[in-house]
């Protein structure tokens, strides 16, 4: 399908070109200071027996484009983003998505939808206070390497065999390493055990969102396959009823797959949503660390060698272990979306491409088409 051919007049104003999928579509535009489409202008029309009479080229293209929707699974990587660029979009985006499907769906999968926000909510609370603890520790740990370091240098005076020490650059160079490694392991261990409370609680809400939704789906897929087992039991019944039953278990073919692929895209939303939260909070996480290492620096700066510990020697030492550590810290935390990602097993989901819906309609349809052939063998009037 492209652009119905214009006139030589228009071709030769300029044209503006959108890509999309690889085609590159040419709007003809017209005028000189407000630029405009003509009205005139006119795409190719869809005929009416375009599909129900193509031909077996024709079908086999329209077969690939159907299969496209019908048949495709989600990866891994579309449920859970990896690109940071997910951040750029904004709550009215995810707050009209989920209208619509509150609008579509006002009585159904309330509850999964609901489990899936206050997900997003605790994801972000937890993830927030994460991050403020963090950066208290960080903090802690410094004031600690300065206690380390004080109490080193007032071991060197006291003891005997380290007094040719005190004072020296090689004491310097003893007390300072050794105070930033007793300090960074003190660190690691109360961070370990944050880390560790916070991914058990991620854990237990990962187990619950995905079992849910598993079962739910599971449910579904199995309202669907029971379809056909409903026309069969209905088969029987009188005409007035089996059109009215009929009717129902059509509509039911058609929205129970739209349910489930309405689920799948909440989802998704909910982990873009996730992430996006994540992004936000790994900005603040950054800027929060580079002002608590730099009010510390400015402060070391401020006191001056005289009032430090080994001098102008062990302020620079003390300056580089703390920009270091700040360093190292952040860009050694654990990523939470990372592991969202590895605790919900979406691949043991019954999503939409999975239903084969073609076929389930196929199947429907059989059924309605078998019973209008024996209302018609009877002698019955045909609806």
């Amino acid at each position: 399908m492209g652009v119905s051919t214009q006139t030589a007049d228009t071709v030769a104003h300029s044209t503006s070109v959108k890509t999309a999928d690889g085609v590159a579509w040419r709007f003809h535009e017209v005028g000189t200071t407000f630029r405009h489409f003509p009205a005139d202008l006119k795409l190719d029309n869809v005929e009416p027996e375009s599909f129900s009479k193509a031909g077996p080229e024709e079908r086999s293209e329209i077969q690939q484009q159907m299969n496209t929707l019908l048949d495709r699974t989600r990866t891994r990587t579309e449920m859970f983003p990896d690109s940071r660029m997910t951040y750029q979009l904004g709550r009215m985006y995810f707050r009209v998505f989920a209208d619509e499907t509150a609008l579509n769906f006002p009585n159904a999968d309330n509850d999964l939808r609901a489990l899936y926000e206050r997900f997003a909510y605790l994801f972000r609370t937890s993830y927030g206070h994460k991050i403020v603890m963090k950066r208290g520790i960080i903090l802690g740990t410094i004031a600690t390497f300065c206690a380390l370091i004080w109490l080193s240098n007032e071991l060197f005076r006291a003891a005997p065999a380290l007094a040719s020490l005190h004072g020296t650059f090689y004491g310097t160079l003893v007390i300072f390493p050794l105070s930033a490694l007793v300090a960074y392991g003190l660190y690691m261990l109360v961070l370990g055990r944050v880390d560790q409370e916070f991914t058990t609680a991620l854990q237990q809400s990962c187990i619950a969102v995905s079992q849910n939704t598993l079962q739910r789906l599971a449910a579904l897929k199995a309202c669907i396959d029971n379809i056909q087992i409903a026309i069969r039991d209905s088969y029987d019944l009188d005409e007035g009823k089996w059109m009215a039953q009929s009717d129902y278990l059509m509509a039911l073919t058609i929205w129970l797959p739209l349910r489930v692929l309405h689920i799948e895209r909440y989802f998704q939303m909910t982990m873009w949503r996730v992430h996006r939260n994540y992004v936000y909070i790994q900005y603040g996480a950054a800027a929060l660390q580079f002002v608590a290492i730099a009010l510390v620096l400015v402060i070391a700066a401020g006191v001056g060698p005289n009032h430090i510990i080994g001098g102008w020697q062990g302020e620079i030492l003390f300056m580089i272990a703390v920009a270091a550590f700040g360093w190292i810290s952040f860009i050694g935390q654990s990523t939470g979306v990372e592991y969202i990602r590895d605790n919900i097993p979406i691949d043991q989901w019954k999503t939409f491409g999975e239903l084969r819906v073609d076929t389930v309609v196929s199947g429907v349809v059989g059924f309605l088409i078998k019973k209008f052939i024996m209302l018609r063998d009877v002698g019955r009037p045909n609806h």
